[in-house]
C-alpha cells in the first residue's frame, strides 16, 4: 500500500514539468527566471544522485529522472528558442 502511494506521488511530482515543457516546445520559448531554472535542475540532480546513492527507490528516482527530463527541454528552449518562437502568454 504505501508503496502504491510513493509511485502516486512520484508520478504527479514528475509531471509538474509537463506543462511548461509542453508550452515551451509547442511557442518554442520558454519565460522563465534562469536563477529558478537552474536552481530546479541542480536540487533535482544532486537529490537523484543522493537517493541513488542512499536509499535507492524506484519511485523517487523515477521522479527525478522525468524531472531532470523535462527540465532538460525546458533549459533548451531557454538558451536556444526557435528562430520563429512565438511570445508566451
Amino acid at each position: 500500500m504505501i508503496e502504491s502511494i510513493g509511485y502516486i506521488s512520484a508520478a504527479a511530482l514528475s509531471l509538474c514539468g509537463l506543462p511548461a515543457a509542453y508550452h515551451s516546445i509547442k511557442n518554442g520559448t520558454v519565460e522563465i527566471n534562469s536563477g529558478m531554472l537552474w536552481m530546479w535542475l541542480l536540487g533535482e540532480i544532486f537529490t537523484l544522485i543522493y537517493v541513488v546513492n542512499t536509499t535507492p527507490s524506484i519511485p523517487l528516482i523515477a521522479n527525478y529522472t522525468a524531472n531532470i527530463i523535462l527540465l532538460s527541454i525546458i533549459t533548451k528552449y531557454k538558451y536556444f528558442p526557435r528562430k520563429n518562437a512565438h511570445p508566451t502568454t
